[in-house]
Parts: structure tokens; sequence; C-alpha cells
């Protein structure tokens, strides 16, 4: 609940940024946000991680590597991946058409989603790993979380299109 009360707030604010032409400013706020998402979303994967090699769960243990390193993937596209500041002018404030506003907006909010999802997903992982739960079930949601997580990867790149777009002026 927290998380999506976030993401609503997170995405009302961008909304309005992008529209009172304060695009870099917002820019950095969502991907400010989604450097935060991918810290915590580590650390519970972190911790599934020790559990796994508590447990002598080789292979989940692998798994959750994999999915640590597509977290990592997500933060750093988040953090050095194309964005209005590093490619701005400052002078160029332009107007989002409303067409990439929303496109713009969809985005974020995905991205957000997404992460709260993989969020409350590792700590579903946790609990089942607390219960006994098996190892081949449980990199089935390891997978599920990577997947996800791929996803993000895609959002952020559709999100840099428009971005590249926009400072192209197309």
């Amino acid at each position: 609940m927290t998380a999506a009360i976030t993401a609503a707030k997170t995405l009302f604010s961008a909304y309005e940024g992008y529209q009172r032409g304060k695009i870099s400013e917002t820019d950095e706020g969502i991907r400010d946000e989604i450097r935060r998402r991918s810290d915590m979303l580590r650390s519970h994967l972190e911790n599934i991680h020790n559990i796994a090699y508590q447990e002598g769960m080789k292979g989940l243990r692998n798994e959750v590597q994999h999915t640590m390193e597509s977290c990592n993937a997500v933060s750093d596209v988040a953090q050095f991946g194309s964005s209005y500041r590093s490619k701005g002018n400052p002078s160029i404030q332009g107007n989002l058409a409303k067409k990439r506003l929303k496109a713009l907006v969809n985005h974020d909010l995905k991205t957000l989603e997404l992460l709260a999802e993989c969020v409350y997903n590792c700590n579903q992982l946790q609990d089942e790993l607390i219960k006994g739960s098996n190892e081949e079930e449980s990199i089935k949601i390891a997978r599920h979380i990577q997947q996800k997580l791929t996803r993000v990867q895609n959002f952020l790149n559709d999100r840099n299109t428009v971005f590249d777009d926009l400072m192209r002026g197309a």
C-alpha cells in the first residue's frame, strides 16, 4: 500500500513537473526514486542470497546472484543512462506533446509499479524460505523477479528514447 501511494505521489509530481516545463528536475526525481527502489530491492535480494547460502541452496543462490546483477543494471541505467540533463541544453524546456507526455508518465508509472512488485515478490520469497519452501519453487520466484527487472530495463530504455527524441526536437 505504501509503495503504491509513493508511486502515485511521484507520478503526480512527475506529471505536474513535465507539464510546467521542469523537465530536468522531474527527470532527476524519477531517476532518484528508481535508484532508491533498486537499492531497497538489492538489500532484499542480498538477504535471500544469504539464506540460500546458509541452507545450501546453490541453484537459488546462483539465480539470486543473476537477479542482483539485473537489479544493478537497472540502477546503472537510471543513474548513467540517457537523461534530459545529460543531453540537455538548459534553455530547452520544450513542451512535450500530449502523446509524448502520456508515454513518459506511463513509462514512469510502470517502472515504479514493477519495482514495487519486485520488492513484494522478494518479501514473498523470503517468507517462503522461512517456512521451508523447496528450492525449485524459490528459483521460479527469483526468475519471475528477474523477468520483471528486465521489463523495468526495457521501460527505462523506452523512457530514454522519449528524451532522445525531445532533445532532437522530433
